[in-house]
Order: structure tokens, then sequence, then C-alpha cells
């Protein structure tokens, strides 16, 4: 009997079929069948993944890129040839990683200048600017055009447009403009104009005329013609105004007239216990008229019914009055000021006003604005602290404030005009031929009415205050 081979398998032996054969011993000369050394030469390509080996592969790195290459945290590692890596460490305060010569990284102080962002907004026009060297981008944002005159040229520069300059020293002086362009018509009256609306695409203004005859204008800029006669008695109009479809004019011994064209009108029983009426206006469903002798009322239709309310003044006579941003206030003689949620509750505030009569009011770019005698002209962002600011108009009295095209606008005696692009900084303008008195505008233009039967419109207004702030990067 053949010797077969058997294999035990825990129970029995089996026996192997003859034709089993045992594989060769492993040889790196059969195809297939690769034997690996241990072999820890680094040219080796037979290298087996023993111990030995793997060790011998991290020795052979730790002499290619020493230990000592990384000696705080971090450090930068970077190729500076074939295979060589170089250490670059970290660089003092202030500098900056940028790139030399022939693209090597390095450590270096920062650049001077880079870019500048000049806002046109504290620098009074005409002065010659300094500042460290480097490029300027100048973004005007004074609601007017403003020439940018640099040594090689000047560049007029429209609101909210930005002009490049290769150098601030190339930046010589800014032109801002001189004032409003004022254009003045007449309504063929010589009677003093008080007060000036706009709506429904109309312009009206009434004033010291006979029968309180009022007058109207398509474009707030050209002719004037004759809008129909309210019916006064006592013929002067102190205020007129456009709000929720109807026109009101409101006047003398508690005068108040109402029309839906703005040319026919409806005279209307008399208000405020028959004493002047010297403000109107409207908001949240409510209208609110004001006067002689502390007086104040309100009325929900503008057509019926007046209620008498308390306006907490002491002394003199209520002003103006202006809702916005929630809120209503009066203004008026001896510093007095008063605000309502409600417009028939009021409270009492002070202003710190001082000596004098504060003449108007007005809201815009979240401040509230008051202006009247000697010049004076106070802010605030809630009608309850106020701060005085400086007008730029001497001791001259301030008749009248609107809030139109993004800017604060003031009229006053003696042909002087004044305006703020924030009600903050404020300068004086010119063009303004007349004493303003009442003021109204359509969005974009503004009207003022005269003394002389006048009426002057601007399309254009601005300051002439430039201010310089800077906001700087560094270039790399």
């Amino acid at each position: 009997m053949a010797n077969i081979p058997k294999v035990w398998n825990g129970t029995a032996f089996i026996e192997l079929e003859a034709a089993a054969t045992v594989a060769p011993a492993a040889s790196t000369s059969v195809v297939g069948i690769v034997q690996l050394t241990d072999s820890t030469s680094s040219t080796s390509t037979t290298t087996a993944a023993t111990p030995n080996s793997v060790k011998s592969a991290y020795d052979l790195a730790g002499t290619a890129i020493p230990k000592n290459t990384v000696t705080a945290a971090g450090d930068i590692l970077y190729a500076s040839g074939s295979a060589t890596p170089t250490r670059l460490a970290i660089g003092s305060a202030a500098q900056v990683l940028t790139v030399g010569t022939a693209g090597v990284p390095t450590w270096a102080a920062a650049s001077v200048g880079g870019a500048y962002w000049v806002q046109g907004t504290g620098i009074v026009a005409g002065t010659a600017i300094t500042a460290a060297a480097g490029a300027y981008a100048f973004t005007n944002v004074s609601n007017a055009p403003i020439q940018v005159i640099t040594t090689s040229g000047t560049a007029n520069v429209a609101d909210n447009d930005t002009v490049r300059l290769p150098a601030l020293s190339d930046l010589t002086s800014f032109v801002a403009p001189a004032g409003q362009s004022w254009s003045t018509a007449s309504t063929g009256q010589a009677a003093a104009l008080n007060g000036i609306g706009y709506g429904d695409g109309r312009w009206v203004v009434g004033g010291a005329t006979t029968g309180g005859t009022v007058f109207t204008s398509t474009s707030g800029t050209g002719s004037w013609t004759t809008a129909g006669t309210t019916g006064f008695a006592s013929n002067t109009i102190f205020d007129v105004l456009y709000a929720n479809s109807l026109w009101l004019c409101v006047g003398a011994n508690g005068n108040i007239a109402h029309s839906t064209t703005g040319t026919a009108w409806t005279l209307q029983s008399v208000i405020l216990a028959s004493n002047d009426v010297y403000t109107v206006a409207y908001g949240n469903g409510l209208w609110v008229a004001a006067g002689q002798l502390q007086r104040l009322s309100t009325s929900t239709a503008g057509t019926g019914t007046w209620t008498a309310r308390t306006s907490t003044f002491t002394t003199g006579n209520c002003r103006d009055v202006a809702y916005a941003n929630s809120l209503w206030v009066v203004v008026g003689d001896v510093n007095q000021c008063a605000t309502s949620t409600t417009g028939t509750a009021w409270t009492a505030r002070t202003t710190g006003f001082g000596g004098g009569n504060i003449q108007g009011v007005a809201y815009g770019a979240g401040l509230w604005v008051a202006v009247g005698d000697n010049g004076k002209i106070i802010t605030s962002p809630d009608a309850i602290t106020w701060t005085a600011r400086t007008s730029g108009l001497g001791l001259v009295t301030i008749n009248e404030v609107i809030y139109a095209n993004e800017t604060f606008i003031g009229v006053a005696n003696s042909a002087s005009v004044t305006t703020s692009v924030d009600g903050i900084t404020w300068a004086a303008q010119t063009g303004l031929s007349f004493t303003g008195n009442g003021l109204a505008t359509d969005g974009t233009v503004v009207a003022a009415a005269s003394n002389s039967g006048l009426v002057a419109s601007a399309s254009a207004v601005g300051t002439a205050n430039i201010i310089l702030n800077p906001i700087t990067y560094q270039s790399i």
C-alpha cells in the first residue's frame, strides 16, 4: 500500500490525495513569490515592514529635516530649494508676511498707506489736506456735487460717487457747493407769505392776502397763479398743509379752511377759541393745530369738530408742531416744548434752548431739530434730551426748518439760510434773496415763502463743510 500522507483533524486521521504536493520554500527566483529580507538599507527595494526598517526610515527623515529646525510654535517651514526645507521664524509685532526677492517669503513691516476711504462730510471747503502717504479713494456723501482739486487736475464728484487719487499728496483742496441754487418767482402780491405746502402734484402758498387768497404752482420753481380764496375775514394765513388727501389753511383769529383740490376752499368754524392758529400737522390719523396763548386742538377728520387739548405751555404761544417717528412734538415761546404719543395728552420737556422763542421743529435722519431766536438750534434723538448746536448765522432768528433731500435746511431773517446733512454740523449758505418764513418740499425741490410776495425754490441742497474721515487698511 502506498504511503499516503494523513492529517489529524481533531477527531481522526484523514488521508490526503496521493497527488497532493507541498509548496516549495520561499524564493526570490520563483515567479509570484518573493522573500522579504530584513534589510535596513535606504537603497533596498525589498525592505520589510519590520520594527527595524520603520525606525530606520524615521532616522533617515530626522537627518533630512533636523528637529532643531522648528524651535517655537507658529514657525513656518518652506522649501527654499529642491528637497531643502528652511525655517521662517515668527514675525515681530506689527509685521506682516510678505513675499520678497525671487518669491522667498519674509516678515516685514506693513507698508504705510495702502488704500484709504475718504468721506466728504469736517474739513472746511478749500482747506489743504495732509495725512499719511498712500493711495486714496474719495467718496462724496455731502448730498451735493463736490470738486476734488489735485495737482494733476480737478475731478467733479457727484453725490455717492467715488474717485481714486493715486496719492494723498495730490489732493490739494475740496470745493463744495457755495449754497443752494435758488430761483425766485413772484405771486404778484406784495404781501407777506407765511405758509406753503405741497401735495397731490401742487404747491400752495398763502399769507397776508386779501380774503385769504392762496396761490398755486405745479412746479414750485416757476410762475404762480391764484388758487382761490379761503374766505378768512382777517386775511392772514399762517400755515398751509396737505395730508391724507386734504388741504388745510390755518390763520388769524382761529380761522381754518379746507380743500380737496387746493383751489376751491371751504371755511370752517373757528378753532382755538378765536385765537391765531400758527401751525397745523397730521400724523397717525390725527390733525393737530396749535397757536396763540398756548392753545392746541385736535381733529380726526380735519373738516369737522376740533377738540381743545392742554399743551402744558405755561405762557406765550405754540409756534410749530410736527409728527414723526410715532411722536408728536410742539415747540413755542420761552424755550417751551412738549411731546405726545397720542396727540391728545402732552408732557412738558426741558430743552435748554436758553433765552428766546423756538420757532420751528422738524425730524429727519433719526434726529429732532428745533430752531428759533438768536440763530439757535437744538437737536434730540427723542425730543426729551436736547443738545445745543451752532447754526453759523449769528443772532438772526431762524423761522422754520425742514428735512428734505437728506438735508436739514433752515430759513431765517436777513435772507439767511443754514443747512446740515446730519443735524449736528451746520453751515451758513447763500443764494436766498429774502427773509424766509415757511418751507415745504416735494422730496427733491424745497420752496420757501417770503415776506415780500416771493417764493424761492432750490433743487439742490447741500453743505459747504467736508469732513475727512479716513478708514485705513494695510497693503501686503
